[in-house]
Formats: structure tokens, C-alpha cells, sequence
């Protein structure tokens, strides 16, 4: 049950931080900076902030780990519970423990071949945490299907709007798990597992 939902509304954390001091960019270390300093310094905080901004970004998405196989996408996304609702965080969570079979079937159309949900309190607050191993095009959620519909409405309520995202480092699968999970996520779109399909072995690598 992956959260596609809401995938426009994530925030995706980058910190970058400096400290701007008269001398940061050659200026005068009197105390007192003229106007023209001021602007210039600024200026130039702002650009230099811009920059490692975009080196970073552009390392995020065209350096992905090598460990991660081509097509994979592999994340950890954290959203945090409102005030008031750790027991409807209880029922959500038993929900879709008693009801894995119907979420499991969902994994199919999602392409999803690990999904693993954490909850963490810190400080008196309710956080989870949604790990997903996945191929890239998933249909994402058909609120025509009961699980799909139930786990939006409840999700809605439970948690505040957005996912905080980390950024994946490594990724670490022996061979025959690898193998099952990029035959699972990367599987071409016309050919179709059911949820049971690896009690008897990996599914083929081209449909029949």
C-alpha cells in the first residue's frame, strides 16, 4: 500500500547552512559595511547558497548509488502523526495487518516487490516511516478497491499532509533476493503476478 496519493505534497529535506560574516567575502572587518557591501555580500551569499543547492540536487537525481539497479526506486519517506491520533494510528496499522492479504494483492498493480512501515515516537510525537522497494510506472492507488479506499481515508486523517523523503545510500541484496526483486518490480507491464506467486519460485523474465 504505497502512498502515491499524496506524492506531490512530499518535502524533500536539503540543508545547506553558512554563516555570513563581513569578512565572509573580503570586506571591510571594520563593523561597519557600507551599502554597497552589504548588497555585494548578499548577493554573493545567495549565489554561493544557489550553487551548492543545485550541486546537491543534481547529485540526488543523476548520481543515484551504484548499489541501486536501474529502474529500481528505493525509499523512505516519514510523515508525522497529528496530535490526538495515536489510537487511530493503532487502528490503522491493525487494519492493514488483518486485512495483508488484500494489501499484498495491491503490490502487484503498484509494482512493489518490499514494502516495510515503522512507527517512531520521539518526544511525546508519532512519526512513521514507509519503506518501499519498487519499479518505476506504478498505477499507484485505485480508490475503486476497498483497501485502497479505506487506507486513504484513514491515512487522511491519521497523519499530516506531506512526506519528509531521506535520500537512499546504499542498497545491500544477496543474489537470489536481487534477482527476485527486480523480476518482481521490472517485470514487463502486460504480464501480471499474483500474490502467491513466488511459493512456487521467481516469476519468469518474459511473459508466456
Amino acid at each position: 500500500m504505497v502512498h502515491h496519493r499524496d506524492r506531490h505534497n512530499r518535502h524533500r529535506r536539503s540543508s545547506v547552512s553558512s554563516v555570513l560574516t563581513p569578512d565572509t567575502y573580503g570586506l571591510s572587518t571594520t563593523g561597519c559595511l557600507t551599502v554597497a557591501e552589504t548588497q555585494n555580500a548578499a548577493i554573493g551569499h545567495a549565489m554561493r547558497f544557489a550553487r551548492l543547492y543545485s550541486i546537491r540536487q543534481d547529485r540526488s537525481m543523476t548520481e543515484p548509488p551504484l548499489t541501486i539497479p536501474a529502474g529500481l526506486r528505493v525509499e523512505l519517506s516519514r510523515a508525522k502523526v497529528k496530535p490526538g491520533m495515536s489510537d487511530e494510528t493503532d487502528r490503522w496499522t491493525k487494519m492493514l495487518n488483518d486485512r495483508a492479504d488484500e494489501c499484498v494483492a495491491s503490490l502487484d498493480r503498484e509494482r512493489v516487490a518490499i514494502e516495510i512501515v515503522f512507527r517512531l515516537n520521539e518526544d511525546g510525537v508519532d512519526y512513521l516511516y514507509w519503506m518501499t522497494v519498487a519499479g518505476h510506472g506504478s498505477d499507484g492507488h485505485d480508490l475503486t478497491i476497498p483497501i485502497d479506499h479505506d487506507h486513504n481515508e484513514i491515512g487522511s486523517r491519521v497523519k499530516e499532509p506531506g512526506w519528509v523523503e531521506a535520500e537512499p545510500q546504499v542498497l545491500l541484496l544477496p543474489a537470489p533476493v536481487r534477482a527476485a526483486v527486480m523480476q518482481w518490480a521490472l517485470r514487463p507491464d502486460n504480464y501480471s503476478l499474483g500474490p502467491d506467486a513466488f511459493l512456487t519460485g521467481p516469476p519468469p523474465t518474459s511473459p508466456h
